[in-house]
């Protein structure tokens, strides 16, 4: 069990990290946005928005992988036949 555990949570470790890092990414753009609005083009602004967007969606299609892809893996390591023998 000690084996399956860990691969689990080394792969959800993996993609919370991943989540994680789209987060900080949205978040400082929209800091920099609150705090630039002012200084900043029009042209600026828009490409910043987009870029948000563009993150925000990455960030959402993540979280639904995520639940995939964990799900998978652990229908791969009950299967795994290596795994079977430690398993039982």
């Amino acid at each position: 069990m000690e084996v399956r555990d860990e691969c689990l949570s080394d792969i959800l470790v993996g993609l919370q990290e991943k989540e994680n890092l789209l987060v900080r990414q949205i978040s400082g753009i929209q800091e920099e946005l609150k705090l630039k609005k002012k200084i900043l083009t029009s042209d600026d602004v828009r490409s910043k928005k987009f870029m948000l967007n563009v993150l925000e969606t990455r960030l959402n299609r993540q979280k639904k992988e995520s639940n995939r892809i964990s799900n998978l893996a652990e229908k791969k390591i009950k299967s795994d036949p290596r795994l079977l023998q430690v398993l039982g």
